[in-house]
């Protein structure tokens, strides 16, 4: 079954993709090209994988075997497919509308298959053998992406191996690549995801059904469920997500009440995924030198979300003044660097207008200051340029007319220029810039309140030449390219509208309450309710994560088509209770 394939198969497919960079992607990107591992190829084979299943599903419908359920989620799906088609038509970046972002291909076909999955997940399942082959192809799959992952947070990275870029690379990428690496941190997961916060997202949905399993389960089924439950915890810790770590926070405590009973039964089952997450989290932490444990203590700890790095040595950048014949870097602590230009020539002074001392370096080639605290800068003439450097941040100025302008990575000089904001002032830094890139994008939703920008077209409208703020927020400085919002509930709504994101919204909504009122009525008794808890838990993790974290092609399809599988179950569970009254 080619649903099955998209689960199972689809997630774990890495492969490079060398992709021409145009438009914006062009103008900020570094080379003409981008290199594509996690997205291009998944994105590929599931829009095959689900025309293949359409073709059979329509066949089935037309033969009789495949009979349509009368479900609420029917017309959800209907309306949100409409809005994504008319986004995509009136879109203004046609091409990335259809296709998606370079390294995202998110675009209208892409989604246009999520729906279809669901849909067809819904409708095709039928009973609970096909409730279990979903799920099976579910577990060998996570079990596959885990233990990669989990290799990978040991320092056995399967793609740095031959065997690894043999798979990933052609015979002419490999050799021309041979020195390949990927520029993770140490102790991390990302499997086969592309990001560590994707990996967050997966874990925030698996471990929090897999633990369901444990109790709805008997025999070998429960011991697998067990040791499964044990490396998606090891998969969560390994990702250092935050987002995951809420998610599946959220998910256990929601569906606590209605394991509690079962757990107390199942004493024994319950010590053993208590005994194995413990014995993880601790193996975990003392490999990686505590850094789980900061994780976890970072939820608690308060801290100026603008200040980073701050110490007497270190002086945080918090303004750049560009004026007339000045120019001043201003600090958190009141200190100001100023520089002053005058006839042919340059004077460095502080705040206080004491004249400061600097030393040309050879090795560095530019210009180091003596005078503290401002020894972690330096600075050279280039042409008609003043090069301003700290470490490897390098921002140029120059004179226009007199005044002094930023030089973008065009060689263009511009000002400063004020964008629009909703919040977050003072929280930029907020969930690693979280709360800068949200208060830039709450304004675009005046614009998208019935129809969205286009799937996969929030770079083209985000204030990609705020410089100032991205000097101040972004240790890869004014240059890097915000290409996602870090909300799937913003990015739906910039993307394709303020409608259809209400429009999932009740269908996830429908489909929660459903699940908690079958499971309140019956607890874990039959299988299709056990089951719908089960999925219902997994689909509360992903969706709490999603506040945090972008819908992405490596993760997507399976939230979908669980989405379907759960939709399914309810159905076939109150099938079921009529046909015993």
């Amino acid at each position: 079954m080619p649903i099955l394939f998209v689960v199972a198969i689809v997630p774990l497919v890495v492969r490079l993709k060398v992709i021409p960079l145009e438009g914006i992607a062009l103008e900020y990107w570094i080379g003409d090209s981008g290199l594509d591992f996690f997205s291009y190829y998944k994105a590929v084979l599931l829009v095959l994988a689900t025309f293949t299943a359409i073709a059979f599903f329509v066949k089935g419908y037309l033969d009789g075997r495949i009979p349509l359920k009368p479900v609420r989620a029917n017309y959800y799906l209907g309306l949100f497919a409409l809005f994504v088609l008319l986004s995509t038509l009136l879109a203004e970046h046609k091409s990335t509308a259809w296709f998606g972002f370079t390294e995202r291909h998110e675009g209208c076909i892409v989604l246009l298959a999520y729906v279809a999955l669901a849909f067809m997940t819904i409708h095709l399942v039928q009973n609970e053998r096909h409730v279990n082959a979903v799920l099976f192809a579910l577990v060998l799959s996570a079990t596959t992406a885990g233990l990669i992952g989990v290799f990978q947070y040991f320092g056995a990275d399967l793609f740095q191996t031959d065997l690894g870029r043999a798979l990933i690379l052609s015979e002419e990428q490999r050799r021309l690549g041979a020195d390949l690496t990927f520029n993770f941190d140490e102790h991390a997961i990302y499997s086969t995801f592309y990001n560590t916060n994707y990996v967050g997202s997966y874990a925030a949905m698996l471990l929090p059904l897999s633990v369901v399993l444990v109790f709805i389960t008997d025999g070998r089924r429960a011991i697998g469920a067990i040791l499964f439950s044990c490396l998606m915890f090891a998969v969560l810790i390994g990702s250092n997500s935050r987002a995951g770590l809420v998610g599946t926070l959220a998910a256990i405590v929601i569906i606590s009440p209605f394991l509690a009973r079962r757990a107390f039964e199942r004493w024994r089952s319950f010590a053993a995924l208590a005994t194995g997450a413990t014995i993880i989290f601790m193996t975990m932490n003392y490999a990686s030198g505590g850094k789980p444990w900061g994780q976890i203590k970072s939820f608690f700890e308060s801290r100026p979300a603008t200040s980073v790095d701050a110490s007497p040595d270190n002086l945080i950048l918090a303004d750049i003044v560009l004026g007339d014949e000045t120019l001043r870097l201003l600090f958190d602590n009141g200190q100001a660097l100023v520089f002053i230009h005058t006839g042919d020539r340059l004077l460095t002074r502080d705040e206080a207008g004491r004249e400061l001392n600097f030393e040309w370096d050879d090795e560095e080639e530019r210009h180091l200051f003596q005078s503290p605290p401002f020894q972690q800068y330096g600075f050279q003439i280039r042409d008609r340029f003043l090069i301003v450097h700290k470490e490897d941040l390098e921002l140029a100025f120059t004179l226009v007319e007199g005044s002094f302008h930023f030089v973008n990575n065009r060689g263009e000089p511009v000002q400063f220029e004020p964008v629009k904001t909703i919040g977050f002032s003072g929280l930029e830094r907020l969930g690693s810039n979280r709360g800068y890139i949200w208060s830039r994008s709450l304004p675009m939703l005046a614009d998208t309140v019935i129809l969205g920008r286009g799937p996969d077209c929030f770079p083209f409208y985000f204030p990609q030449d705020e410089y100032l703020a991205k000097i101040l927020y972004y240790s890869d400085g004014p240059f890097t390219l915000i290409d996602k919002p870090h909300s799937k509930y913003l990015q739906i709504a910039i993307s394709t509208g303020i409608v259809s994101l209400l429009l999932l919204l009740a269908l996830f909504g429908s489909f929660l309450f459903r699940g908690f009122v079958t499971a309140a009525r019956k607890g874990l008794d039959g299988f299709y309710s056990s089951h719908s808890l089960a999925i219902l838990a997994g689909i509360v993790g992903y969706l709490t994560a999603a506040f945090f974290n972008d819908s992405v092609v490596s993760v997507a399809p399976v939230f979908w088509v669980l989405l379907g599988l759960g939709i399914g179950c309810n159905w076939l569970g109150a099938v079921e209770k009529e046909a015993k009254q």
